[in-house]
């Protein structure tokens, strides 16, 4: 049987709870009427509030005052015809006093109230003083506004003097003339003539023939007078016809008229697009051309992949990248052009993590191979061409590859040789890029590899124009170089280099060019009397560029009496021909 206790509780858990209650209240009370009793202090009198009195605020008198009011304050403590006591000193007068009171140390006390406590009346002027001891002096010590309202013009690495000897090519289109002053232009319409094959098409097939001098229609007149500035009537063209362009773009010159030839004047032309809004950035095709052989050793190799993985960065997301690796044979990655996204990126970098430097070296090979990627429309293709250039399998003669290679290419690829050390075959990357819309560029060291590769890559990153052809008036056209224009890059300025009959004073030509969606015509009249003036180096420069041309076609041909004519043509103008393209 089981038993159940049944304990009822009291009163006194009810009792305690309730006083414990209550003591809380009375201490949060008295907290909240003196803080000070429960810290230890004070007590728990209110303290009742401070009568309000006015505040007493000393000053200083200021120091004019001062000297104002220290003559009658000593006329108060004593008067001036007051007979001084026997045996005292005399007394100093009011100047002796008030001589040397520039600084004083026992300024006068000023009793200011609060205007509360003061009657009110009419303000009166305050006197300005020299001095205030309240002044307070504002500086700034951080800009946060831009107050500049125009952009500086972009500043440009000048071009190195040749040196004698060097085996090293300056292109055209590698820097501009920093000290170059905008030249008096006229962008009238004075139309260059233009072949029958490249007249607009009309949609019946026909195409437009434009008045000629006896009125025939068979085409544009052969020579236009260089008088003529107006520009000539609208002509009613489809709509696949050239814009004109030449309020976008900007143009540059400078003229040198030698003593020594009193016959021929040289100019030099910079084209620049002008302003940022001009022209859109066309998209680009980007293909690295790697030399993975064994002639380039693990080191320079390595190096070089380094630099195309920097140079990644410089790639909008609207280009696309490809890679050609050549050994003796070519693997291309990936099969077609890849968008240079971030996961693109990656994809390229860890193909570029697999490459080795082995085997042998075809160069002609890998060109081809370039050649069968093709292009696709308002798209230029660049090709890096990252080599030594020493071909050691198929096709060796740089001649023949040279030749072969641009026969083929017809402009249509830009082609940019690069290379790094004291073994790189300057014949084949300098030429290549010279006749392919291109440059080259060669370290004399190995580690150079890892910067010039980004830095080509960033300096042709705002293609603007492509496929750009040239046009010249006059009865005699004039020498112009180079003969395979560039691509128009908004960081890499458009040049020409040229020669011309003095008594041509106006030089008037055309430029035709594709965007991303037009072709464009430009059409520029120079007067070259009021040209600014050049120097002698202008005219080396010309020599240069033509005796480039001399040699390219040697090289192609493989004329041994074409590599002596541009040997001898150089000579006249004091230049040698590098030693590297001797051989």
């Amino acid at each position: 049987m089981a038993t159940t206790l049944d304990q009822r509780r009291g009163p006194f858990p009810l009792i305690w709870g309730l006083a414990l209650a209550v003591s809380v209240l009375a201490h949060v009370g008295l907290f909240r009427l003196n803080p000070q009793v429960l810290l230890g202090s004070g007590s728990i009198r209110v303290p009742l509030p401070e009568r309000s009195r006015p505040d007493v605020v000393v000053r200083p008198v200021e120091p004019e005052r001062m000297r104002r009011e220290l003559p009658r304050l000593l006329e108060q403590v004593g008067r001036e015809d007051a007979l001084p006591e026997p045996g005292a000193p005399e007394r100093p007068s009011v100047e002796d006093l008030s001589q040397g009171l520039s600084d004083p140390t026992l300024p006068d006390v000023q009793v200011e109230l609060p205007m509360s406590a003061v009657p009110q009346r009419e303000a009166t002027p305050e006197i300005p003083s020299t001095w205030n001891a309240r002044q307070e002096v504002l500086a700034v010590t951080e800009t946060r506004v831009e107050e500049t309202l125009e952009v500086l013009p972009r500043v440009f690495r000048d071009v190195q003097e040749q040196v004698v000897d060097a085996p090293d090519i300056s292109l055209p289109d590698e820097r501009p003339d920093v000290q170059m002053e905008s030249a008096s232009l006229d962008a009238g319409r004075i139309l260059a003539p233009l072949p029958a094959d490249r007249l607009p098409v009309l949609p019946s097939g026909n195409r437009i023939a434009l008045p000629g001098p006896s009125g025939s229609g068979s085409g544009l007149p052969a020579v236009l007078p260089m008088e003529m500035q107006a520009p000539l009537p609208p002509l009613d063209l489809p709509e696949s016809a050239m814009v004109a362009t030449e309020e976008l773009l900007k143009l540059t010159v400078r003229v040198y008229d030698p003593p020594e030839e009193p016959a021929w004047r040289y100019f030099k032309l910079q084209l620049m697009r002008n302003g940022i809004e001009s022209l859109p950035r066309l998209p680009r095709d980007v293909v690295y051309l790697i030399d993975c052989s064994a002639s380039m050793t693990e080191r320079k190799l390595q190096l070089a992949l380094d630099g195309v993985r920097d140079s990644l960065e410089a790639l909008e997301e609207s280009d696309r990248v490809q890679v050609l690796a050549f050994r003796d044979r070519v693997e291309t990655f990936p099969g077609k052009p890849m968008a240079s996204t971030v996961f693109g990126k990656a994809q390229v970098r860890s193909f570029l993590s697999g490459l080795h430097a082995r085997g042998q070296t075809d160069v002609y090979a890998s060109l081809t191979a370039l050649n069968e990627l093709g292009t696709e429309p308002g798209r230029p293709k660049l090709a890096l061409f990252i080599t030594d250039g020493v071909a050691t399998q198929g096709v060796r003669e740089p001649g023949r590859i040279l030749e072969a290679f641009t026969r083929e290419n017809q402009g249509a690829i830009s082609v940019f040789g690069l290379g790094g050390g004291q073994r790189v075959n300057r014949v084949l990357l300098d030429f290549l890029g010279f006749r392919n819309r291109g440059t080259s560029l060669v370290s004399p060291a190995a580690e150079g590899l890892q910067t010039i590769v980004p830095r080509m890559v960033n300096d042709t990153r705002r293609p603007v124009l492509m496929d750009l052809e040239m046009d010249f008036t006059g009865a005699v056209p004039p020498e112009v170089y180079p003969e395979s224009l560039s691509h128009l890059y908004v960081d890499r300025p458009w040049i020409l280099i040229g020669r011309a009959r003095r008594k041509d004073s106006r030089l008037a030509f055309q430029v035709v060019g594709r965007s991303a969606e037009n072709t464009h015509d430009i059409i520029f009249s120079v007067d070259l009397d009021e040209a600014p003036d050049g120097n002698a180096r202008l005219r080396r420069e010309w020599a240069w560029q033509a005796g480039l041309e001399k040699l390219a076609r040697a090289i192609s041909s493989g004329d041994p009496a074409g590599f002596t004519e541009a040997e001898d043509f150089l000579r006249q103008y004091e230049l040698q021909i590098p030693s590297a393209y001797r051989n």
